[in-house]
């Protein structure tokens, strides 16, 4: 049965226990990905939705062409959440909003990694050196 209209807190224990979902996360998901989520500090349930079926930033970030795509997206990873109950509004909105910056985020760490890429492939490097190695 689905809990309906309860808080992010009291669902956790219908999927996965807390460490069973941490565990998940941090050994089926890139940790890349893993960081863009805990940027954005979207709980630990809501990634490991997400993490069911996006695994790096690169396919998390293909998910959607614009705002609007992410925005659409987010209730596919939280469809217990009901319309009448206030709070569960708040986190329906939250856990949108999550989605949409972790999308954002995503998104940008793909355009910049590639233009690293494309660049090092120009200057024939090997592995470009990020700004933080050297």
């Amino acid at each position: 049965s689905r809990a309906v209209g309860l808080p992010w807190s009291s669902r956790i224990g219908q999927m996965a226990s807390q460490d069973g979902m941490r565990r998940y996360v941090q050994q089926s998901m890139l940790p890349d990905l893993t960081f863009i989520f805990d940027d954005v500090a979207m709980p630990l349930e809501l990634q490991y939705k997400i993490g069911q079926r996006y695994k790096t930033v690169r396919l998390f970030a293909s998910m959607a062409d614009d705002r609007k795509g992410a925005r659409g997206m987010a209730p596919e990873f939280d469809q217990n959440v009901t319309a009448e109950d206030a709070r569960t509004r708040a986190a329906a909105k939250a856990a949108m909003a999550m989605v949409v910056a972790a999308w954002e985020v995503a998104k940008d760490f793909v355009e910049r990694e590639s233009a690293i890429r494309a660049e090092g492939k120009v200057l024939q490097v090997s592995r470009p050196v990020g700004r933080i190695e050297h």
